[in-house]
């Protein structure tokens, strides 16, 4: 999975990504300008997860866990 993150030994599927936890980190990375450093697909799935009631795939989760380590840091 992640790379020497703190997800490794953690079940995809496990966690809940709701979309405010989207929001929440969408408006954290605009403000940190964390955004901006972001590659364009990974701009454009955080920018549409954000509409998602749910979000249940587990590629999906994998992908923007991923972004959420990069706004993070």
């Amino acid at each position: 999975m992640l790379r020497g993150g703190v997800l490794d030994n953690i079940d995809i599927e496990d966690i809940e990504i709701t979309p405010s936890l989207v929001k929440s980190v969408y408006r954290r990375a605009l403000r940190n300008r964390t955004y901006f450093k972001l590659h364009p697909d990974e701009k454009a799935i955080l920018y549409l997860a954000r509409r998602l009631p749910k979000i249940r795939n587990r590629t999906l989760k994998s992908i923007l866990l991923k972004i959420f380590e990069k706004v993070e840091s």
